[in-house]
């Protein structure tokens, strides 16, 4: 029996060999083709990240590890006086104190709020409210690179008798400002504004002003600081750092909470993680994206001398740029407008061709007649993380010299 089955296993042992063999030579061959095949040559790369950054991975798990507290259930109604409940209170505290330190100003009030959008409506509202409990008139300024969410907002209050300026020139009476937005960069072009004299000069001038700063797309870029922006409330989005969609930091040393009702714990750990890994290595990080965004501005300027680059209050031509305007803008965004070319066009046939993903402008574009004279030049906004490389690049910018020709309006 031992013969026969000795025998048996010899009689198998090379046909188990062969079939070994024939699985390693077909991984290879499907390896080789899959190498020269369209879907690995044009693996999608994402230069939108100013839209909506990938999740940090840290972030990820410590919202795990929060579910997971939920699922055995261990957490509850922060509001609750059980112990349950003052444990989620204690969570809850100890993220609102960690985020309080990373914005500068420990003697404030954090609240996560859905999006940035409704943060930034929210510190409008609050303003105009408190200075119709005070009887005074209500005259907001709002600058022209601000959020959509908040020009649109302040047409609903204009309709109500409140008014609502983008410039500062004209001569206001001293108390009639209640509120400045400002953001610190713009989110379509990447302008960094100078948040802390503008913030400064209004104070000076009207001291019962309140000021708030959008810096939603500065986290992870530059330190942010309420007392450094010489700002009463600040705005963070979340999604564009690393953090969660549908999230975002709300932060005010004048008003009390948005919501006193149920708090989310699982937003709250999530936004201390997000802004603690966004604030680690903030100079080797902007360094090393600005390194990005130069290469790509020099392989524009040899390959389309004739594009835009759009700032505020000026227009480059690529031919003619210098590293002084590319340090007018934050590292991570560089914005380009191929005259004649649609913008919409131009960036549905670098994705569908190529699997490029660039945004078109922004989906915060301003309302405003300044924005309505850029929008014109219909500007495509690419931006960059430091998981890119330069092959990245390299691969974007033959990318555009087959799309752009093709996106030409006729």
């Amino acid at each position: 029996m031992k013969k026969a089955s000795h025998n048996l296993f010899h009689r198998i042992s090379p046909m188990l060999t062969k079939n070994k063999v024939k699985k390693a030579k077909l991984k290879q061959s499907i390896k080789k083709k899959l190498s020269n095949s369209v879907l690995k040559k044009y693996l999608p790369i994402n230069f939108d990240i100013a839209s909506t950054a990938p999740i940090n991975h840290s972030v990820g798990n410590a919202m795990k590890d929060i579910i997971s507290l939920y699922e055995k259930g261990l957490l509850g109604n922060s509001n609750s006086i059980h112990h349950i409940g003052s444990y989620t209170r204690d969570i809850i505290n100890r993220s609102i104190q960690k985020i309080a330190r990373i914005c500068g100003c420990l003697d404030v009030c954090v609240t996560v709020i859905p999006s940035a959008s409704i943060a930034n409506i929210f510190a409008l509202d609050n303003a105009i409210a408190d200075a119709k409990k005070k009887l005074t008139s209500s005259m907001v300024y709002i600058h022209p690179l601000s959020h959509t969410s908040v020009h649109t907002r302040a047409l609903f209050w204009e309709k109500m008798g409140v008014t609502v300026i983008t410039s500062l020139e004209k001569d206001i009476p001293e108390k009639s400002l209640v509120w400045a937005t400002v953001p610190y960069v713009a989110s379509t072009t990447g302008e960094v504004l100078s948040v802390r004299d503008l913030f400064f000069s209004i104070k000076k001038k009207y001291s019962e002003c309140v000021t708030h700063v959008d810096a939603t797309q500065a986290v992870g870029i530059f330190p942010i600081s309420l007392v450094g922006f010489n700002a009463e409330s600040m705005t963070v989005g979340l999604e564009k750092c690393g953090g969660p969609q549908g999230a975002s930091v709300y932060v005010t040393s004048t008003y009390k909470r948005a919501r006193e009702g149920t708090q989310s714990t699982l937003l709250y750990v999530a936004a201390e993680k997000t802004l603690t890994e966004s604030s680690k290595k903030l100079q080797t990080q902007a360094t090393k994206l600005f390194e990005y965004k130069k290469t790509f501005a020099e392989k524009l300027k040899k390959h389309f001398p004739h594009a835009l680059y759009v700032l505020e209050n000026s227009i480059v031509l690529y031919e003619n740029i210098r590293e002084k305007h590319l340090k007018k803008t934050s590292p991570h965004i560089l914005a380009v407008s191929f005259p004649g070319v649609s913008h919409t066009y131009l960036a549905v046939c670098l994705s569908e061709r190529y699997g490029i993903c660039v945004g078109t402008g922004s989906a915060c574009l301003s309302k405003t007649n300044t924005q309505k004279e850029k929008n014109d030049y219909e500007i495509i906004r690419l931006s960059f993380t430091t998981s890119h490389s330069k092959k990245d690049i390299g691969r974007c910018i033959e990318a555009l010299r087959m799309c752009v020709p093709l996106a030409r309006k006729k």
